[in-house]
């Protein structure tokens, strides 16, 4: 996926659904081939420039140096901010933790 087409998609995604959990997928997106102005446009995108409190974000991807660049954007989130956003590699940890069905489930490195 190219940064252009996932930067529409969270924007369509989070004005339809901006109060509701969300679950990206970027396993088929190269992580490598974005700026880090692109990512930081993104997070912004992601997390909301209005959040509602409490909304989870997971982000899932496969290659060892995208959960890297990814654990970097979600350092990027600043603290206290009002929307949780993890990273992880399996998206059934993932799908758990967003939905809050394992309040367990931290985005450290899962799924290996």
């Amino acid at each position: 996926m190219r940064y252009d087409e996932a930067l529409e998609l969270v924007r369509r995604v989070q004005r339809r659904y901006p109060a509701k959990p969300r679950f990206w997928d970027w396993r088929r997106a190269d992580l490598t081939e974005w700026t880090i102005e692109q990512m930081r446009t993104l997070q912004g995108q992601i997390v909301g420039s209005e959040p509602t409190p409490g909304v989870r974000v997971a982000a899932v991807v496969a290659r060892d140096v995208d959960y890297g660049i990814s654990r970097m954007f979600e350092a990027l989130v600043p603290n206290g901010h009002p929307v949780t956003y993890r990273v992880f590699r399996d998206p059934a940890q993932a799908l758990r933790w967003v939905t809050g069905e394992d309040e367990e489930e931290e985005g450290e490195d899962v799924g290996r």
